[in-house]
């Protein structure tokens, strides 16, 4: 398992706009992480689409410089609100890719909409699941993947609601970003069933840090670990001091995963 941090963290305000809300250059962040022992930036989308070519350069020189990976680029999409929101959102999803393609990202943070899977109506199911099928045959051009996230208000907000989307998409290049505090009851429930569709993780907690909080990561982690899963635990932070929580919450999680 690798850790990487989700660059949401650094944003100075609660808004989905760009670059200027960041509050420190990626350069300098992306420096930190590598000495703080995190193998790659889960990039937010809102940061890099604000970007222009030279800002591109100066992040992926950085990236290079100190050997980190962009193991997710996360944006924001509604393909169930209406028809015309789904032809949005797909243009804006062929965009996405373009940039991660830009900055060497190997998968694309998927959410579907506003609508929860047991909500949803046969044809906005249809709708979705034709546009994400449509996206991964353009990412599978350069070997990128889709990941959606399981999230409340979502096509994923349930484990059969996560079966059934990966399902009906039915693309190898389509997979799950699991997010244990949904189910804060059973936390490596998903990986029950779906473990070989999960491409990633978000580490958070429901309250405190991941140490202290309610969730258990040992035995998320180790359940991670039984069920061959080698890719990024991710480190999801909303609230202050970015710089302290992130190397705090990075230094547990790798020696967890030196333990197990």
């Amino acid at each position: 398992m690798k850790l990487s941090a989700c660059s949401i963290a650094w944003r100075k305000t609660k808004t989905y706009t760009g670059v200027d809300n960041l509050q420190r250059p990626f350069p300098e962040i992306i420096r930190d992480l590598a000495a703080w022992g995190y193998d790659g930036v889960e990039l937010w989308d809102p940061h890099v689409e604000a970007m222009d070519a030279a800002a591109i350069d100066q992040l992926t020189a950085a990236l290079a410089a100190h050997r980190l990976t962009v193991p997710m680029l996360s944006a924001y999409y509604n393909f169930t609100k209406s028809a015309q929101h789904a032809a949005d959102s797909l243009a804006h999803g062929h965009r996405v890719l373009a940039r991660a393609r830009a900055v060497g990202a190997t998968a694309i943070r998927i959410f579907t909409g506003n609508h929860r899977s047991a909500d949803a109506d046969a044809e906005q199911w249809a709708r979705t699941v034709a546009c994400l099928q449509e996206l991964c045959d353009d990412a599978a051009t350069t070997g990128i993947t889709l990941a959606a996230e399981v999230h409340d208000w979502n096509l994923m907000d349930t484990v059969d609601g996560c079966e059934r989307l990966v399902d009906r998409v039915a693309r190898p290049n389509f997979g799950l970003i699991d997010h244990p505090t949904l189910f804060p009851a059973s936390p490596t429930g998903l990986l029950q069933r779906l473990a070989r569709h999960v491409r990633h993780v978000h580490a958070t907690n429901l309250d405190g840090t991941l140490e202290t909080g309610r969730l258990h990561w040992a035995e998320i982690v180790a359940a991670l670990r039984d069920h061959g899963f080698t890719g990024y635990l991710s480190v999801e932070w909303f609230g202050s001091d970015a710089d302290a929580t992130v190397q705090r919450e990075g230094a547990f999680l790798r020696d967890l995963i030196g333990k197990i």
